[in-house]
């Protein structure tokens, strides 16, 4: 699924710049370098000229010069860089590992009670009669048993329903004119996606206006920087507008501010893709997948009578592209997706008839649900995660769209209204910075974006809802192995977390919610105690034998069990979801415990660091970042700096060190 890191942009490519010279130099980098600039430039009276980097020029040109002031400029230009270098080695250790202040005393101070917390129970495991603690082990149990009940008679209530209406045939072509008159735009943000997940996305999207009684629907694609990916030979705006048809076409330059209130450049293209009309949007610097929710949402507010946001020209060129290649007046709703993931035939269509359904709705969930073609189905963590993701959304994510309070509207699959009304006050709260000085402001604000903005929008209108629909579905990329996996949850884990904090305190949302919330938080607060407990508890049963507290214990899960035993059977589609809905389950139920009490720990001792981790990894290489552009294609001259002579890079571009 998706996601990107934030890196600041200096501190981040410079250590590629490390990198690379620590390969290409292995005695030490700087001094060949600067030994080897210094004698090339002894015996050639040439240098490069930075303004050959001018919009359209795309090479690097070679210019008689006076051999010393030359050599007096290399010499200057490489001690910059090392100076650059070691101030963003500084700057990235102090963002990090050398928080002070009030940060630094909110990490220990969780740090410090997860251990005192946990040290004190397991201690109690061995000093203490069992009937005193059980009801700690059965809390989370008796809550998701709790959920289970209220999804079997929500379910009976919701068929007893429809059951009663009648005329469903009139009823149902009513809804397809319904759904056939609203327009939806479909937001795909990318970051070093790779040409097959793309195109896969945008073809599952072009797929949805064929669909019968199909909503208006326009594709905004948005490039987040001009990275290649690993493993990719393009840059991820290369491949966007070759799948689109925009290579060689003419672009729109525009500037924005983003949302960490830096100023950038937009290159943007309007145009149409399989009759569908599209608009193309790629910025020049990496700020992150919110950075560009934020964007493409003020747009779109803007365009529906939003209050005015600065947008400027390009407010009016996003609005023109809207009224003339779409033919729309006004956008009703908001579908989101994630580069690698494929939305099903009639996905969007069954999200707008569910908008459709209670105009109270604010968003609607789809069913996210792992991509088996894109790994083996014996990969352990694939089965894992598999299985995870099909009980949790028919659990918790059920129970609250039974309460009509789904607290997280997942990226890969997900639609809002449009509606200036009910988003203007929630998107101006999601923009704005945390205080840097606040380790669990800035965990919200970072690490998260989903999750964040649908608790927004909740808080700010309590009367309103979120659901959740199973036949909108979601096939998403999992992660394959360990290390991306533990990378991937540690944001969740600690997302996740934080919101359910304030999910707890907030009036707005109903009691059950923030049950479940504050039985989550606790849960996961206590996990290495849960562990060594059931442990402690299953050896003490088969010395004891049972009694009334064992099965105290038993009978509130066994609700739950029952339930997964219920899914197994009945949701696989196929004999392969069969085997891997089981084998899955096997896996769940052995490591479940010790995954998520590495997870926590894991994840607290990290949880200053604010990066996205190994979820999406960037080829920064010099050999694969050319300076060559078609032409017509966006010019990197805003991101080109003068060059750093002695770097051996005189053939190719180096957008990695600032002007």
């Amino acid at each position: 699924m998706d996601s990107r890191p934030e890196e600041e942009d200096t501190v981040g490519m410079l250590e590629d710049v490390r990198r690379k010279q620590r390969r290409s130099y292995p005695d030490g980098g700087r001094r060949t370098s600067l030994v080897r600039s210094l004698s090339t430039l002894s015996k050639k009276d040439t240098t490069i000229d930075p303004s050959s980097l001018e919009r359209g020029t795309g090479k690097y040109q070679i210019l008689d010069e006076n051999p010393t002031s030359t050599l007096h400029r290399s010499v200057s230009n490489i001690s910059r860089a090392v100076g650059l270098q070691r101030s963003a080695s500084r700057a990235s250790k102090k963002s990090i590992s050398d928080r002070t202040g009030r940060a630094c005393w909110e990490k220990w101070v969780f740090i410090g009670s997860f251990i005192v917390l946990n040290a004190g129970l397991i201690i109690m495991v061995f000093f203490v009669r069992f009937e005193l603690y059980v009801w700690l082990l059965s809390l989370s149990n008796t809550i998701r048993s709790l959920c289970v009940l209220a999804i079997i008679l929500g379910s009976i209530w919701e068929g007893f329903k429809n059951w009663r209406r009648k005329d469903k045939t009139a009823l149902l072509a009513a809804e397809g004119a319904a759904v056939a008159s609203k327009n939806v735009l479909c937001i795909l943000p990318c970051y070093t996606e790779s040409r097959m997940e793309l195109q896969r996305t945008l073809d599952s999207f072009a797929e949805q206006a064929t669909t019968k009684n199909n909503p208006n629907i326009t594709i905004a694609v948005i490039v987040d920087g001009l990275a290649t990916g690993k493993g990719n030979d393009q840059p991820t705006w290369e491949i966007c507008a070759s799948i689109l048809g925009a290579e060689g076409a003419s672009f729109d330059e525009f500037t924005y501010k983003s949302w960490k209130r830096k100023t950038l450049l937009v290159k943007a293209i309007r145009g149409y893709w399989r009759n569908v009309p599209y608009v193309l949007l790629i910025k020049n610097k990496n700020c992150g997948k919110k950075d560009g929710l934020i964007m493409i949402r003020e747009l779109v507010l803007g365009f529906n009578g939003g209050r005015d946001r600065g947008l400027g020209r390009f407010g009016h060129w996003f609005a023109e592209s809207i009224n003339v290649n779409a033919g729309w007046s006004t956008i009703d709703y908001l579908v989101g997706t994630d580069a690698d993931t494929v939305i099903t035939p009639s996905s969007v269509y069954v999200l707008v008839k569910k908008m459709l359904s209670n105009d109270k709705l604010l968003g609607v969930s789809g069913f996210v649900k792992a991509d088996l073609s894109m790994g083996s189905c014996l990969n352990p963590w694939i089965a894992y995660q598999f299985f995870e993701y099909v009980y949790g959304q028919y659990l918790t994510r059920f129970a609250q769209a039974i309460f009509r309070k789904v607290t997280c509207l997942p990226g890969c699959i997900q639609i809002v209204s449009a509606d200036p009304k009910l988003f203007d006050v929630p998107l101006d709260k999601f923009s704005t910075l945390p205080n840097p000085d606040s380790l669990f402001e800035s965990v919200v604000a970072f690490l998260g974006e989903d999750r964040r903005f649908t608790c927004l929008a909740l808080y700010e209108n309590p009367n309103h809802h979120t659901g959740m629909s199973f036949e909108a579905v979601g096939l998403t990329g999992v992660p394959p192995n360990s290390r991306v996996f533990f990378s991937q949850r540690r944001r969740w884990f600690l997302s996740a977390q934080a919101n359910n904090i304030r999910d707890t305190l907030n009036s707005n949302l109903p009691f059950t919610i923030r049950l479940i919330a504050a039985s989550q938080i606790l849960a996961s607060a206590i996990v290495p105690f849960i562990f060594v407990a059931v442990v402690y508890f299953i050896t003490r049963m088969a010395i004891n034998g049972t009694n009334r507290y064992w099965m105290l214990f038993i009978g509130s899960a066994s609700l739950v069990w029952v339930y997964k035993f219920f899914l197994m059977v009945t949701y696989p589609e196929n004999l392969k979801e069969v085997f891997v809905m089981f084998y899955g389950f096997l896996l769940q139920t052995l490591f479940s415990a010790p995954i998520q009490a590495y997870n926590t720990i894991h994840a607290l001792k990290s949880m200053d660091d604010m990066g996205w981790g190994l979820t999406r990894q960037v080829s920064m290489d010099f050999d694969e970042i050319k300076v060559d552009t078609a032409a017509g294609s966006p010019p990197l001259r805003e991101v080109r700096p003068e060059p750093v002579y002695g770097l051996e890079t005189a053939q190719i571009a180096n957008p990695l060190l600032p002007q």
